[in-house]
């Protein structure tokens, strides 16, 4: 195996997914004034977010490297192309992982003990006896609880101890949307074999693909969408009234990206990929301005209207 690999089977190009820390940055520092070692803590911590991402999809990879042959674009990544050297593969896990708490115990011990939660979900996940990514259903709920597990990340960038936690509606938002990004991916899974492989091929895949199939993939979807809304409007009620005119952007984002995975599968095979989408990134930048803004404004038609 060449450095490239190594490189390639970490894949980089999921770093966009760690935009979901990005939150717990700012949700923190609502609470916390900023003060200049916090970017120290931003800096590192988000590496420290990284490279545990990175031992968990090598080890991902190398998990599934037999079965994505059987899958019409996962079929050319790097592991399907070369000589496998298990030895090699696993060395390099643990260096992933040992970086990554080392930069994490820098931090404080409250973020250490959530990348070892982020790295045990890897595990959980992808080797047996667990390997909850064949479980029908679980293997949504496990790669959902990665989410809150990021927005825990990025709150202890900032906190160092228990005083303090993100709120319940919030955490569940985010672990509801983690469960719908997941449950989005497999459904565009299902279109897209439909569409261009078998199901027998997606069933050599993944075998739980024998109990999943695009009606209840919808319903689940759905079912995620109304616990987002409602644990959205939850937060934003409850924590500032203005805040509430985020909500018609928040849902016009899930609408879109529920389009977008439906419409164009190949994207939403890959999630990442739509995160990059000009439209969606414009509707999470109006999201973020919106909250900043409506904050630290009074509106008091809104008050008169609760009252």
């Amino acid at each position: 195996m060449k450095l490239l690999d190594y490189w390639r089977i970490s894949r980089p190009d999921n770093i966009t997914k760690h935009v979901f820390i990005i939150p717990g940055i700012f949700l923190a520092l609502i609470y916390q004034p900023f003060q200049i070692e916090h970017l120290q803590s931003i800096f590192i911590g988000i590496l420290s977010s990284v490279l545990a991402a990175s031992a968990n999809y090598t080890i991902n990879e190398f998990i599934d490297h037999k079965t994505d042959k059987y899958h019409p674009l996962k079929k050319n990544r790097t592991l399907n192309k070369i000589n496998v050297d298990k030895k090699k593969i696993i060395v390099f896990y643990f260096f992933l992982v040992i970086f990554s708490i080392s930069l994490a115990t820098s931090i404080n011990k409250y973020f250490t003990y959530t990348v070892l939660t982020f790295l045990f979900s890897g595990i959980i996940y992808n080797i047996e006896p667990f390997k909850f990514k064949n479980v029908v259903y679980l293997d949504i709920l496990n790669e959902a609880l990665n989410n809150p597990i990021r927005l825990f990340l990025g709150w202890y960038m900032i906190f160092s101890d228990l005083s303090l936690i993100p709120p319940a509606s919030f955490i569940l938002f985010y672990f509801f949307v983690g469960a719908f990004l997941m449950t989005s991916k497999r459904l565009s899974e299902v279109i897209f074999f439909k569409k261009f492989g078998n199901i027998r091929s997606l069933i050599k895949y993944r075998p739980n693909y024998k109990y999943y199939d695009q009606t209840n993939l919808t319903i689940a979807a759905v079912f995620f969408l109304m616990l987002i809304s409602f644990n959205s409007a939850i937060f934003l009620i409850k924590y500032r009234i203005e805040l509430i005119l985020i909500y018609p952007v928040i849902t016009v984002l899930f609408t879109l990206y529920f389009f977008m995975t439906i419409k164009s599968p190949e994207k939403g095979v890959f999630p990442e990929k739509v995160y990059l989408d000009k439209s969606i990134l414009i509707l999470t930048l109006i999201s973020f301005m919106l909250f900043f803004i409506l904050y630290n404004f009074d509106i008091n038609f809104l008050k008169l209207l609760v009252e």
